[in-house]
């Protein structure tokens, strides 16, 4: 899917712009969310942040399938969102069905139809402190510019994050 490109960067000129006013980080997180889902033009969108014990934990989701998604990785510490965060790179899935390295992730989560995996590092001084990550319902070739949308947002993410602790 083409992503347009205007889009993304006023969307991240409207997200940076809330960033001195965000005096609740889970709702900037949540605005995030919901915009990345928009702008990547995806069925569903989340975000997990490292935890004081290290492990990435979902802080915000945009429905229920995308909870799942995230909690069943927690729960068997495996998936493209985890890979993402420990290997520090964009994790691209087609068809998270098809994928053999995920088989008891895809059967959990199939039945939601969660097809489609993409998943971009946020990085705070050089280092993933969490995943900005979405999902479609059918298989998909993620295309150089919904990467490149998602790691725009996954930066205005890392901003925030910095802005929420500074507070």
């Amino acid at each position: 899917m083409a992503v347009d490109g205007q889009l993304v960067a006023r969307t991240v000129g409207e997200l940076r712009a809330t960033l001195p006013q965000a005096g609740d980080l889970l709702v900037g997180l949540g605005r995030v969310v919901e915009a990345t889902r928009t702008v990547v033009g995806v069925d569903g969108t989340g975000l997990t942040l490292a935890h004081e014990d290290g492990r990435p934990r979902w802080v915000a989701v945009s429905d229920a399938a995308m909870e799942l998604l995230e909690q069943v990785q927690h729960d068997f510490g495996e998936g493209p969102c985890l890979a993402a965060f420990a290997e520090d790179r964009v994790v691209a899935v087609e068809d998270l069905q098809s994928e053999r390295v995920w088989d008891r992730l895809a059967a959990v989560v199939g039945q939601l139809q969660v097809r489609g995996v993409l998943s971009v590092p946020v990085r705070l001084a050089e280092q993933p402190v969490g995943t900005l990550d979405v999902y479609v319902t059918q298989p998909r070739v993620w295309s150089p510019t919904e990467v490149e949308a998602l790691g725009a947002l996954a930066v205005v993410t890392a901003e925030l994050v910095s802005t929420g602790v500074e507070l």
